[in-house]
């Protein structure tokens, strides 16, 4: 296993996708765009060996609380 994290700004239609096809539903990326810093990276993508094990999104809108939405394959937890 070779883990690597990689932080984006908003998912590219590729990167959909590869999210889609990981936990059968692109549902979290829209409300990215909102974030209250946009410079921000709003995605986080865990990959082993190069292929997409989960992904984490922050949605801050207000620059004070943000809400955290993760997905992990049930296959690939607690590894």
């Amino acid at each position: 296993m070779s883990f690597t994290i990689e932080a984006c700004l908003q998912p590219s239609e590729a990167l959909k996708l590869e999210v889609g096809d990981l936990s059968e539903t692109f549902e979290p990326a829209w409300y990215t765009t909102l974030n209250s810093d946009r410079a921000k990276p709003a995605w986080f993508l865990a990959r082993d060996e190069g292929v997409l094990v989960g992904y984490l999104t922050v949605f801050d809108p207000t620059g004070r609380e943000a809400e955290v939405s993760a997905f992990v394959a049930p296959e690939r937890r607690r590894q």
